[in-house]
C-alpha cells in the first residue's frame, strides 16, 4: 500500500487526498507514467509485471515492442537465459548491455581526445 497525495497526481485522475490505495488500483494512465519514469535499465520493470495479471499484460506488450526495437539495433542479439524469460526481462538486459557499451565508448572517446 502507498500513500498518495493529491498534489502529485494530474487533475484528470481523481484520488482522495491522503488516502491509502493499493498499487493495483492505480489507473492505467498513472501506471504508464510510472513505467516511463523508471527507464529502460531498471529491474523494477520486471517487478511491475508481477503486480496483477493486467499489469503483466501491459508490461508484456511494452516488452515485446521494445525488445523488437532493441534486436534491430544489436548486431548480435542476446539469447534468453531460459525459455521462460519474459520479453521485459530480456529487454532490460539488452538496455543494460547497451548502456555499458555506451559508457565504455565515452571513456575511450575522452582518452583519445
Amino acid at each position: 500500500r502507498v500513500s498518495i497525495e493529491h498534489r502529485s497526481v494530474p487533475r484528470s485522475i481523481q484520488i482522495p487526498v491522503n488516502k491509502e490505495a493499493s498499487f493495483a488500483s492505480l489507473p492505467r494512465e498513472m501506471f504508464c507514467n510510472i513505467v516511463a519514469y523508471l527507464g529502460p535499465t531498471s529491474s523494477s520493470l520486471c517487478a511491475l509485471s508481477q503486480v496483477t495479471r493486467d499489469h503483466n499484460s501491459i508490461m508484456t506488450t511494452i516488452g515485446d515492442v521494445m525488445l523488437q526495437r532493441a534486436k534491430m539495433r544489436f548486431r548480435t542479439p542476446l539469447s534468453p537465459k531460459s525459455p521462460n524469460e519474459s520479453s521485459v526481462s530480456l529487454f532490460v538486459r539488452h538496455a543494460r548491455v547497451s548502456k555499458a557499451v555506451h559508457d565504455k565508448l565515452d571513456v575511450l572517446d575522452q582518452v583519445l581526445r
